[in-house]
This record gives C-alpha cells, structure tokens and sequence, in this order.
C-alpha cells in the first residue's frame, strides 16, 4: 500500500490503501479473479510512477499546471 500511494509522503499510505480497499470491495462484485487486477495495477504504479502515486500525479499536475 506505501509503494503505491508512495513513501515519501504522509498522504501516500492513506491513497495506498484506499486504492486496495476500492479496487477490493468495487472490482471483487464483478471479477472473480481481483487479486490479479491489483497484481496489475501494482505493477503499473511502479513502472510509470516509481515515486508512488502521490509524488508521480503531483509532479504531473505542476508540469500541467506550467504549460
């Protein structure tokens, strides 16, 4: 959960584990296999965002935010 929200920041494991607990309770209704889909998603992070999601979609904002 702190690898995905990200380390680094106070609000990373909080986004962490409300990403666990979202793709759990909502995707587990419909797919029977949900562990995969966060395996996935987990995967995902740290390829495109190795810093967590916190730090990674802050630093995307500010670089939306200057052009």
């Amino acid at each position: 959960m702190v690898i995905a929200g990200g380390p680094s920041t106070v609000l990373g494991p909080v986004v962490g584990a409300a990403l666990v607990v979202i793709i759990k309770n909502v995707v587990s209704a419909y797919i029977e296999h949900w562990v995969l889909l966060l395996g996935v998603v987990f995967v995902l992070i740290v390829m495109f965002l190795p810093d967590g999601l916190v730090p990674g979609l802050q630093r995307l904002y500010a670089r939306w935010r200057k052009s």
